[in-house]
Formats: structure tokens, sequence, C-alpha cells
């Protein structure tokens, strides 16, 4: 499964949903989260630029021999940090994530601000979550952004699908790779975009997905 997280705006926490959702994956099996975000990868900066890397090899390697496991378990592949060197590295590594994505691994995309260069990740995934800050303000600026495609229009027609709360100690450990999943769990935020996952279909409790190994099996 693919999901992507976008933003219409900048901050407003689209990294840490990201990284927050990918943790609570992990329990499903093997997870990859990238960060994708147009204006540059702030998640290089710790976990180096590995995506490049992994989209050469055109999905065929282990994500972790390019990128960097966290605490989970959840292999962060991140793209450039220069916001000029992300485009063509998100086009060369789309279709291995799409790929990969539909042989039970799970991948989150952080997508950045909507309307970038992973608008196409954003509106080919499986589950799409677009966060902003003040909803009604906004509609206007998303009609422009589709250009007359309606994935987000269909959303907002029927309201947010939840509210994530203002929880700053948590997303500060979830930045910070300090919190554990069973801690994510038992936290306002971690409880929060549980539910709204699962109010989109993500199932989050333990399931047979495999591992990379035998993901690619599948693929192959």
């Amino acid at each position: 499964m693919l999901i992507a997280v976008a933003s219409l705006r900048g901050s407003p926490g689209a990294t840490t949903v990201a990284l927050a959702a990918a943790d609570l994956a992990t329990a499903n099996g093997y997870v990859i989260v990238v960060d994708a975000d147009g204006d540059g990868s702030l998640l290089a900066h710790g976990y180096g630029q590995g995506l490049d890397g992994w989209a050469r090899t055109d999905g065929a390697d282990d994500p972790a021999v390019h990128g960097t496991a966290r605490t989970s378990g959840a292999v962060v592949l991140a793209g450039p940090v220069l916001p000029v060197e992300m485009p063509p590295v998100v086009t060369a590594a789309t279709g291995p994530l799409q790929r990969v994505s539909r042989a039970g691994v799970t991948v989150v995309v952080d997508c950045g601000r909507i309307g970038g260069p992973s608008a196409g990740l954003f509106h080919t995934a499986d589950r799409r979550l677009l966060l902003v800050r003040d909803l009604p303000p906004h509609v206007e600026s998303v009609t422009a952004l589709l250009d007359g495609r309606n994935g987000v229009a269909e959303v907002l027609r029927v309201g947010p699908k939840g509210r994530l709360p203002d929880d700053p100690q948590t997303a500060e450990l979830v930045m910070g790779d300090d919190c554990p999943p069973q801690m994510l769990r038992s936290s306002p935020l971690g409880r929060a975009i549980a539910s709204v996952l699962a109010d989109t279909g993500v199932e989050m409790p333990e399931s047979d997905r495999p591992a990379w190994a035998e993901a690619q099996g599948a693929i192959a």
C-alpha cells in the first residue's frame, strides 16, 4: 500500500505525520518512509539521501542498503536537500515505489506541498492524506491546484477525516526517533493518526505482510 501525505502550505506537520504513520505501520511488516518534499528533504540531514541510490537500482535493492532504519524498523529513504535536485529523483523513484507497494510493502511518502514534484505520487497513491490548518479558506486554492482532478476535492466535500491534536511532545519525539511504537500508539497524536488511517481503510493490526525478500519474490 502507498500512503501519501501532503499539505497545502508549508509546515503543517506532514513530515511528522508521515514518520508517525510509518512507525505505526511497522506492526504489519516492511515499511518504507520517503521524504520527497519538493522544498528539499528535511530528513536527509539525519538519515542521508538514500532515495536516489535506491531508485537507480530500479527498486531491486533492499531499501535498508541505501536508507536508514528508525527505531521502529521503518526504513527512511530521503531525497535531496536541494529543491532543484528533487524532481528527477522523484521521477526515477515513482515506478519502483509503486511496484513495491503493490507487492505488500507499506510505503509512506511525505510529498510536501501539493502540486510539487511528488504530485504524481500523491494522486496515484492508495490513500491520500491532505493536511490543512484551516480548511474553509483553502477550498478555492485546492480546486485551482487540482486543475480539474477530483481526488482531493471529493475528500473536501465530505469534510475532514479527522483532526490531529496539539501534541508537541510526541511530535518532537517522533522527529527525533525517540518515540517507540508502543509509546506512540498510546499518545494523543498516535491515536489520532491511527484513527484517521483506519477511517481511510488502512489496517494497523498485525498481519502477514511479507518481509522485503518475500516482497521481492512477489514482484518477480
